[in-house]
């Protein structure tokens, strides 16, 4: 049982990290395709502030839209598209079927994880509450095996 935590855990943080880097992808190729200066740098810091729950898309939106208001008001109301879009697929798509497929959990109990770790525990709820429902669905296997 411990083993199969073990890989979970670590089949989390690979989801996780794969997660990070689809959206520092998107992120640039949606950046350079409206013309944003720095659209690959732009775009690893957007993915990168991933990591943060919450607040991370807000914190790496913030320099790319500093950047686009240098250029123009129009520059930074497609960036605040672009980064919108991105987050919306992100948050509703990639992240669930990418994390689900990684620790073995159907995308929408990803989601209802997510929001019961968010709103019992804050932004440490949200952090833990995808490894925690696997190791909970590891653990009602283990039991419903040994009861069966």
């Amino acid at each position: 049982m411990a083993k199969e935590i073990d890989r979970v855990f670590a089949s989390f943080v690979r989801g996780h990290m794969t997660v990070v880097v689809i959206v520092a992808v998107l992120t640039s190729a949606a950046f350079a395709l409206i013309g944003l200066e720095f659209a690959t740098m732009l775009g690893v810091i957007a993915g990168l502030a991933e990591l943060i729950p919450y607040f991370g898309p807000f914190i790496g939106a913030v320099p790319a839209v500093a950047i686009a208001l240098l250029t123009s008001k129009l520059m930074a109301v497609k960036v605040i598209v672009a980064v919108f879009i991105i987050q919306q697929l992100e948050g509703a798509v990639i992240s669930p079927r990418i994390l689900g497929n990684s620790v073995g959990l159907h995308p929408l109990t990803i989601i209802a994880a997510l929001l019961a770790g968010g709103h019992l525990f804050g932004i440490v709820g949200m952090l833990l509450a995808v490894p925690l429902a696997a190791i909970v669905k590891i653990l009602v296997a283990f039991i419903w095996e040994k009861l069966s």
